[in-house]
């Protein structure tokens, strides 16, 4: 909106742009009926990129004209002009805090001034709101240096640029409450004292910068910047009481408890993919150990069940010779009969153990280890028919 400058909306003359956050821009403006210096903060209504500043921008404005306090930067005039949101305050020459941070080393000035800003605080919560936007930029002085809040109740926006004074909850897309007002207190009482805005996120440090400050301090803003809202200050009250403590090391005081850092976040382990190989090795071991079983079970139930017969081989018909025509010799010389041996009584050859003949090739087969595992189980089972029969007799 910088083709605004030298043009007037409604009774307003756009001198210079003071801020530009993005879709909201900050004008040094002249009310012409009054002929005094204001600050307008405006939004295009039609050209906005992000529709939810819109609303944004409207709620801030209605919060605004609703809060009368010392402390809060008062409201001239609000609402839409020429197609144009806009609010607007007195224009203070002295400007923001921000702007004078190096007359803030000594730390009984930032003492004073955190008073102020505390009980403008309470008169913002007490409309059942917080200021969501706390920062060095957004605490104005007036012409006798005293601090006025504005730029509260702009909700902050998921995905823009955090600054140093945004809450870990407002970065989330967590619950905001006035702990995360006490989070940006810590951070702007760090910026002020150490004379530099910290980079978000970081571990603050003051005594590395401040060795001459009371180590009190550096505790101070390591509870109010803590992670956990639960650990913080709960108010701004205590923090200025713990703060004023600080700075008066020699009288006895309830130290502050200081929260342990957070803990490391251990390294996001990469997924792993599938192991193809794996798998299949796998399965064909399986599959060969299944067809051993196959194959040895029988073996192994024979080998248990010594008494059971062996098969016995099939005894061959005898050749029957046709009779001869020869004259059969005279009785005396005939030998006499020999008793024969029953073919199953006949010893074994000589150094040959008397096993069972192993079946023919093609004999037996699938169907004979079919019929040894069928007989395997049929002893299984009946084994533990047995057994439970004589254990019930047993407890009778």
């Amino acid at each position: 909106m910088a083709d605004l400058i030298g043009k007037t909306i409604g009774d307003y003359k756009i001198l210079e742009t003071l801020d530009d956050v993005g879709d909201v821009v900050v004008f040094k403006g002249l009310q012409l009926s009054s002929n005094r210096p204001v600050a307008i903060k405006a939004i295009n209504l039609d050209e906005a990129k992000d529709k939810t500043a819109i609303q944004a921008f409207t709620q801030h404005a209605e919060l605004a004209a609703r809060v009368k306090h010392p402390n809060i930067l008062p409201v001239l005039d609000s609402g839409q002009k020429q197609n144009i949101g806009v609010l607007v305050t007195p224009y203070m020459e002295n400007r923001s805090v921000a702007d004078h941070r190096s007359s803030y080393t000594d730390p009984s000035q930032v003492l004073a001034m955190f008073k102020a800003v505390a009980l403008g605080l309470e008169a913002i919560y007490a409309q059942g709101s917080i200021h969501g936007n706390l920062q060095s930029k957004n605490i104005i002085l007036d012409d006798n240096r005293q601090p006025l809040l504005t730029g509260f109740g702009i909700p902050f926006r998921q995905g823009a640029t955090p600054s140093p004074t945004n809450s870990p909850e407002q970065v989330q897309g967590g619950v905001v409450d006035q702990r995360t007002d006490i989070y940006a207190l810590g951070v702007i009482l760090y910026e002020l004292l150490a004379g530099q805005t910290p980079a978000p996120g970081t571990t603050l440090n003051l005594q590395a910068v401040r060795s001459d400050l009371p180590p009190g301090i550096d505790q101070v803003i390591l509870k109010a910047t803590a992670q956990s809202p639960d650990q913080r200050f709960q108010n701004a009250g205590e923090l200025h009481a713990a703060f004023a403590s600080a700075l008066q090391p020699d009288k006895e005081a309830t130290p502050v408890a200081v929260p342990p850092p957070p803990p490391a976040q251990p390294p996001a382990q990469e997924k792993k993919g599938t192991n193809w190989m794996a798998i299949f090795v796998g399965g064909l071991v399986v599959l060969v150990l299944f067809l051993a079983a196959i194959v040895i079970g029988p073996l192994i139930i024979d080998a248990l069940n010594p008494e059971a017969e062996p098969a016995q081989p099939v005894a061959e018909e005898p050749i029957v010779e046709p009779p001869s025509e020869e004259i059969a010799p005279p009785a005396e010389e005939v030998a006499p009969p020999t008793a024969e041996v029953p073919e199953e009584e006949a010893p074994p050859p000589d150094g040959q153990p008397d096993l069972p003949e192993r079946p023919a090739p093609g004999e037996g087969g699938l169907s004979e280890i079919c019929n040894s595992l069928g007989l395997a189980g049929g002893i299984v089972v009946g084994g533990g028919a047995l057994a439970r029969r004589r254990r019930r007799r047993s407890r009778e």
